[in-house]
């Protein structure tokens, strides 16, 4: 099994590790829910203080 962890295969995913693709996306997903979370919050103060 040693053979498939070998460096130079991107699509492969070692044990413990995302490839750039897979942390790219997560990212991606991270911020798009900060940034929800951000206007959500901001909606709330804005509506609520009245």
């Amino acid at each position: 099994m040693a053979e498939t962890q070998a460096s130079g295969q991107p699509e492969t995913v070692t044990k413990g590790k995302l490839t750039p693709e897979q942390v790219r996306q997560v990212t991606e997903q991270v911020l798009a829910l900060w940034r929800r979370d951000l206007a959500v919050e901001r909606e709330r103060q804005r509506y609520g203080q009245r």
